[in-house]
């Protein structure tokens, strides 16, 4: 009975021999890298996913000396954080410290999608230890998740899932008759509820036959309290310029998006206008007096010829050359090239929030896919290695809320190196607008 009894004790002891080992393995891991998703399941298309990175040091401090660029096709990814936050945890009876880092993800299709394994070089200081810093390569885990299609959303192209969004319009002039020439300025306004505004695909209005339209810059805007995306806006807008005279229905504007905690689909509809153009406005010619001498006689048909011939310029103006300048101007006022000179101007003055918001306008501009345009994507297209670093630089400061480490310069030249190649490429295509010279963002 005695020796049955011992055998029993030897056996617990060698059981809890064997559970201890691992967890004593696992305390003693000096480094540990987490990477995960919020949420893991039920997840739907435009709905915000929160990727979070920790890096975890064993009785000291660990945070990255260069944050990952994750790849996630077909997902639109956006950081918000700038240093982090500090976390403090207790790990299998080891004491870990270290830096947690947050990035938004907005899936833009549905079905499974994979975040790969990607290096990350960790800076690791010891407590109590004089040996300073030490630097330490490791690899993050794969990520696998799956994102659903709404129901009846399946031809939808551009879908948000939030839990609020508000769509407006405004019309200026508030007009309901034009003359040929004149045009009339639709203002179009996004919100939404746990959106970045970047996550809204550009409006593309329906055509209309004679009616020219030019589209504005976008603007686009964040509210990040505390690195929590609160809601973002994008404002766009539409002018419409009447080429002749005659009746036009500006189409209806409809926005579909998913309500994430009613679980329906809702149909926001912004209402067009009907447009009564008449013909351009000639003028009057100046009326004749009576003459009771020849001389006066004489002025007055000097008069009456120069009302004629001012008449019929004004005419030709209206009808022909005020249409067409009109047009003009508006296309050059929406160019690339003036878009791009906008964000040169803005770059100069070094505040990278405003840079940031003229250069994705101008990436926009250049139309190269129909989803919102990818900084990173174009430069590994048309850049070279030192403007690809620079834009790391300005990109890490633009996240981190900090003016340091870009130069203004060093951008400008970059971005201008780049579009020399892309308009290189795009005149050896021999097309002249709308080329698609990236894979699109959804594969």
């Amino acid at each position: 009975m005695g020796m049955g009894k011992q055998c029993c004790c030897l056996i617990w002891w060698l059981i809890s021999i064997m559970l201890w080992l691992p967890l004593q393995a696992h305390a003693e891991e000096p480094v540990i890298v987490r990477t995960s998703i919020t949420p893991e399941s039920n997840i739907w298309v435009g709905q915000q996913i929160i990727l979070q990175l920790d890096i975890l040091a064993l009785d000291g401090w660990a945070d990255s000396k260069r944050l990952p660029e994750f790849d996630v096709p077909g997902a639109y990814l956006l950081r918000v954080e700038s240093q982090g936050t500090r976390l403090s945890e207790t790990i299998s009876g080891g004491s870990y410290s270290g830096q947690r880092h947050e990035w938004l993800l907005f899936p833009q299709r549905g079905g499974d999608f994979r975040i790969q394994p990607t290096e990350i070089e960790a800076r690791v200081r010891r407590f109590g230890s004089d040996t300073g810093e030490q630097s330490v390569t490791l690899k993050t885990a794969a990520l696998e998740f799956t994102v659903e299609i709404p129901p009846g959303a399946e031809n939808i192209s551009g879908l948000i899932s939030t839990t609020e969004l508000t769509a407006t319009q405004s019309w200026q002039p508030d007009v309901k008759k034009m003359r040929a020439g004149d045009g009339v300025k639709r203002t179009i306004s996004f919100r939404a509820a746990n959106v970045s505004g970047m996550a809204f695909t550009p409006l593309k209005p329906e055509a209309v036959a004679n009616l020219a339209i030019y589209p504005g810059e976008p603007d686009v805007f964040d509210q990040i309290n505390r690195g929590i995306l609160e809601y973002g806006k994008r404002v766009e807008t539409f002018t419409y310029v009447a080429e002749k005279a005659g009746e036009y229905q500006i189409p209806d504007i409809t926005i579909s998006w998913w309500d994430i905690k009613q679980q329906k689909l809702h149909s926001e509809k912004l209402k067009g206008i009907s447009l009564s153009v008449s013909k351009a406005s000639a003028g009057s010619a100046p009326g004749i007096a009576d003459a009771t001498s020849a001389g006066q006689h004489l002025n007055w048909i000097y008069l009456l010829l120069l009302g004629v011939v001012l008449t019929a310029l004004l005419f030709l103006w209206q009808r022909r050359l005020s249409p067409a300048w009109k047009r003009h101007q508006a296309e050059k006022i929406n160019s690339e090239p003036a878009s791009f000179r906008r964000f040169t101007e803005t770059a100069l003055k070094g505040d990278p929030d405003e840079t940031m918001a003229t250069l994705m306008q101008w990436l926009d501009k250049l139309q190269l896919v129909e989803r919102p345009a990818r900084l990173k994507q174009f430069m590994e297209e048309f850049g070279d290695d030192a403007g690809r670093r620079q834009t790391e630089k300005f990109t890490a400061a633009f996240s981190e809320r900090n003016d340091d480490g870009w130069s203004t310069r060093e951008l400008i030249t970059a971005m201008e190196t780049a579009r020399r190649n892309y308009l290189d490429r795009l005149k050896a295509a021999g097309e002249q607008r709308h080329i698609r010279l990236l894979q699109p963002l959804n594969p």
